[in-house]
């Protein structure tokens, strides 16, 4: 899998949640925290790609807290926050702390994962195999499933299945997306 993730929340189904998310988009869930305390120890023995931190923790140190002793203990490791609480002076804090971005817990999931993915370091972003940057290429060039199917000499349904593995490692809920994704990766020119 890739992408290293250690996820700190103290709320178990949210905690639940996220990983369910994280692992249907092939990262990696290598450590889980219900407090500020043991998020900062597997940090610092797991070394992951990511952390992504709840803000309020009770019985410990907090979001900003546990990101203010990882950053002055020298570790560089990629930190988003998550709260339910929409205010600009935690964001600010947040981010004055370490870390690498702030979402909240009321945005969509592909806004939760496009912060992830940009935070993670480039070897980290979901890996593709072989066949799916093949399908990649061709439906962002605009091919159905039945021409790809030719073209490649397999089924429909082969297609669709690779398409549909597309759509959830990369997080992308559209054609268009997909497109943007393609052009965006280098995959081809528009024009």
């Amino acid at each position: 899998m890739s992408g290293r993730i250690v996820i700190a929340e103290d709320h178990h189904v949210v905690r639940t949640g996220l990983k369910l998310l994280l692992q249907s988009r092939g990262y990696g869930v290598v450590g889980e925290a219900a407090n500020g305390d043991v998020a900062i120890h597997l940090v610092q023995e797991l070394q992951p790609d990511l952390l992504l931190l709840d803000l309020a923790m009770p019985g410990g140190p907090d979001g900003l807290q546990v990101t203010a002793q990882l950053r002055q203990s020298g570790f560089s490791t990629p930190i988003v926050v998550i709260s339910m609480y929409d205010e600009d002076a935690l964001k600010e804090a947040a981010l004055k702390a370490g870390a690498n971005a702030f979402v909240l817990k009321q945005a969509p999931e592909t806004e939760l994962l496009e912060v992830i993915a940009g935070c993670l370091p480039s070897q980290a972003s979901p890996t593709l195999t072989a066949r799916e940057n093949e399908i990649l290429r061709w439906l962002a060039e605009g091919y159905g499933n039945k021409d790809i199917a030719i073209r490649l000499s397999i089924s429909v349904k082969t297609v669709e299945t690779h398409r549909a593995h597309l759509f959830l490692k990369l997080g992308l809920q559209s054609r268009a997306d997909l497109v943007r994704y393609a052009v965006s990766q280098g995959f081809f020119q528009p024009g």
